[in-house]
């Protein structure tokens, strides 16, 4: 094979090896992995390095269940639903 023949192919594997980078960098970020993929695959790999800049900071989740448990560790956001506190039905009215 000579060099001339890898030169064609050579362009968009590179393109395809930065979206794949940028997708793994954004795989925790809000749009995830294959978000930030389909973005910078699309528009373009400057783009998406763009997008991951001005983004959310990552989203870590912890890794067992007794590391969240530990005093002092940050719980987990609730929905309002299950942070609300539990409210007792209103007592029947005794009128006659």
């Amino acid at each position: 094979m000579s060099a001339a023949l890898l030169k064609p192919y050579l362009l968009p594997a590179l393109y395809v090896l930065a979206c794949l980078l940028i997708a793994f960098v954004g795989r925790r970020r809000k749009w995830g992995f294959w978000g930030y993929l389909w973005a910078s695959l699309l528009m373009s790999p400057v783009l998406g390095v763009l997008f991951l800049l001005a983004g959310d900071k990552p989203q870590w989740k912890p890794k067992s269940k007794s590391a969240a448990a530990a005093p002092g560790a940050a719980t987990t956001p609730r929905s309002p639903a299950e942070s609300a506190p539990a409210v007792a039905p209103p007592a029947p009215s005794t009128t006659a």
